[in-house]
């Protein structure tokens, strides 16, 4: 009888078991529940209907009715859209490079050995303009750059130069979009790239000194091959960011003088909201996707080459 008594309380137990791990995942489905439904309306719900809404017309004063590919040979034949990608492109290539250099430069100078207080406030001044919101910034520059009233050019004059017409030439307001940008979002970078730094073991440069590396050496061949994961987050992230590009410009610029500081998501924006084309910007917002997307799979693909982890 003790045995069998036995037997049935490991029967019991495991029964027991069982139903209350049943219970434990009902109740983390329900933890969970609201947050994929959430996904599942706000964020795979647009990205279906956006797919399929590419391959209709729809103005919101009909129903929508199905066209197939119409919508992507009007872009084929639509004079702006390539001027409109190349300010994309030449956003993400001149934002994600000099923000980079310049993130690494500040995180390097707030890395060495200056006080403690002078580290923690330039930390807090470079940061600051991500915490504003970004239309905030914009205004703000907007003055900065007038070209008669400006404090900038105001300077250049002192200095004997030439007002530079930033806003109001095609060939200087996509230059002036990157650098209100870079100004505005350089900090969370340095701070990324300042986090990296210390991370690294300070065992690597006394072998590196030992060997007899300089300062030089020492930063090409241990400081930038240890920083490459955070290197890596930044250009990913930097370019999914600055393709998705609208504020900045939309303020500044309009996208103007023309199409000259247009990017692809206020053409998105335009052709939705002003043309109440939706067919058109939806098919247009696929495109970008997939160039988003495709940028994003070249990085991930040749990061073994170049990115290095301890």
């Amino acid at each position: 009888m003790g045995a069998a008594g036995q037997v049935l309380r490991r029967g019991g137990d495991g029964g027991g078991g069982r139903s209350l791990r049943r219970r434990d995942a009902l109740t983390a489905w329900l933890f969970i529940l609201p947050t994929v439904v959430g996904f599942l309306v706000f964020v795979i719900g647009p990205i279906v209907g956006g797919l399929a809404l590419g391959f209709m017309r729809y103005d919101l004063l009909t129903p929508p009715s199905f066209v197939g590919g119409e919508n992507f040979v009007k872009m084929i034949e639509d004079q702006r859209i390539l001027q409109i990608f190349g300010n994309t492109i030449y956003y993400v290539v001149g934002m994600i490079a000099l923000d980079l250099v310049w993130a690494l430069v500040l995180a390097v100078a707030l890395n060495s050995f200056i006080p403690r207080f002078f580290k923690v406030f330039f930390r807090a001044v470079f940061f600051f303009p991500i915490l504003v919101s970004g239309a905030v910034i914009s205004i703000v520059w907007l003055y900065l750059f007038n070209m008669d009233l400006g404090i900038i050019n105001w300077y250049l004059v002192k200095l004997g130069l030439d007002r530079v017409p930033w806003l109001i030439s095609s060939d200087w307001v996509r230059n002036s979009v990157i650098i209100m940008t870079v100004w505005n979002g350089v900090g969370f970078n340095m701070l990324l790239l300042l986090a990296g730094l210390q991370n690294i073991p300070a065992e690597l440069y006394e072998a590196g000194r030992i060997d007899g590396a300089g300062r030089w050496a020492s930063f090409g061949r241990i400081t930038l091959p240890m920083l490459t994961p955070v290197i890596f987050f930044i250009l990913v992230k930097g370019a999914i960011g600055v393709f998705q590009l609208f504020d900045s410009p939309f303020v500044l610029t309009k996208g103007g003088p023309g199409d000259a500081s247009r990017t692809v998501l206020m053409y998105i924006w335009e052709k939705g909201f002003q043309v109440l084309d939706f067919g058109y910007a939806a098919a247009i917002g696929l495109v970008l996707f997939l160039a988003i997307l495709a940028v994003t799979a070249v990085q991930f693909a040749t990061s073994d080459r170049w990115v290095f982890y301890r």
